[in-house]
């Protein structure tokens, strides 16, 4: 993640490459995410200069602000919250991966009980960082327990017990 000062905002960057074919920008959780197609020779300076506009406005529309957090304290509170969540929802992650990715997507889990959590989640707020850990776990418990993956019946009955769609959409919320 990148810190550039525009109109004397400091406005936290992160840059990701997708397979989109125009570059867009987003706002999640207090950071700005452009996206460039992987194609795309574009560097953060010039991204600045033609889009310096576009970037504080996403950034001042957002409601939330980064958190200055060390790697150290944010695996603290990540290995927390996946023993505590593992615990309840009686499932085990095999391994627990932090990579960068678009700031649309904080973590994904997959059928071989492996967890992706999006590596910028390290600036976000605590509640944002525990609402994604129980997400995962909550697929992995629908796939031990229901034999089904995915956004579907089982697995929201399952998050319901502990977020309300209200709670969600409001810790969701940039």
């Amino acid at each position: 993640m990148h810190i550039v000062e525009i109109d004397n905002n400091k406005v936290p960057i992160a840059l990701t490459k997708t397979y989109a074919e125009e570059p867009y920008i987003l706002g999640c959780q207090g950071i700005v995410n452009v996206n460039l197609s992987i194609g795309s020779k574009a560097k953060l300076e010039d991204v600045t200069k033609y889009c310096s506009n576009e970037l504080l406005n996403v950034y001042n529309a957002m409601t939330k602000r980064i958190i200055n957090r060390s790697v150290e304290k944010y695996d603290k509170i990540c290995a927390t919250y996946f023993m505590r969540y593992e615990k309840e929802l009686k499932v085990e992650s095999k391994e627990i991966i932090h990579a960068p990715f678009v700031l649309e997507h904080l973590g994904w889990a997959n059928n071989n009980y492996n967890i992706v959590l999006n590596e910028y989640m390290q600036y976000m707020q605590k509640e944002t960082i525990k609402y994604t850990i129980y997400h995962e776990l909550c697929h992995l418990h629908t796939l031990k327990y229901n034999n089904s993956f995915g956004h579907n019946p089982d697995f929201y009955d399952v998050l319901y017990q502990k977020y309300s769609p209200m709670e969600i959409k409001k810790i969701m919320e940039n």
